[in-house]
């Protein structure tokens, strides 16, 4: 695996590309083949994460709904992400984990419907697993999508970033919660 840093530019929603291009795939002469996984509950581990460029520090898994997640989506409540025991993390890097829903839309020939890229949370090298709350029944785009009745694709991207980056992300991403809380009370 190559390490080099990257940088994040924070939004409402996360700027990152995790759009799926093809990558010659792992073997065991060009790295490890798979580094994490993740689990929705009631499903199996999915450990089928694909390199989106060469660059070895950004990664996607796409799930089918229906098919890889259950129906109603906005039932998924949380997900499980995690390092498999075969790669561990260097002590000075991080792993952001995002979402992204696109769906095909209900009228032909209208294209696609997606969110951009939201952050779900964050695992370390002293904390290589942790549950992530997705929101996803309180998230207007995310019931807009839903309710259209079409299959949904949500990717998963995965980037492996500097931890003063991470902190950074937190920092902000808690604000925002707190400020959407807010918001949310007053409207009531």
């Amino acid at each position: 695996m190559t390490l080099s840093l990257g940088a994040l530019s924070i939004h409402g929603t996360m700027d990152v590309d995790f759009s799926q291009q093809q990558v010659a795939p792992a073997s065991p002469s060009n790295g490890p083949q798979q580094a994490f996984g993740l689990v929705v509950p009631g499903g199996p581990v999915r450990t089928d994460f694909v390199p989106v460029d060469a660059s070895g520090l950004k990664f996607s898994l796409r799930l089918n709904c229906p098919g890889d997640l259950p129906t109603p989506l906005t039932s998924v409540t949380e997900l499980v992400f995690f390092l498999l025991p075969s790669t561990p993390l260097p002590p000075d890097l991080g792993v952001l984990c995002y979402w992204q829903i696109e769906a095909a839309s209900a009228a032909p020939g209208q294209g696609t419907t997606s969110t951009g890229f939201e952050l779900l949370g964050a695992i370390t090298p002293t904390m290589p697993s942790s549950v992530f709350h997705t929101g996803w029944s309180e998230h207007g785009q995310v019931n807009e999508v839903t309710s259209l009745g079409v299959p949904i694709t949500v990717t998963i991207g995965v980037s492996l970033e500097p931890l003063s980056t991470l902190e950074n992300v937190a920092a902000t991403n808690t604000k925002q919660g707190r400020l959407s809380i807010a918001q949310k009370i007053a409207s009531d």
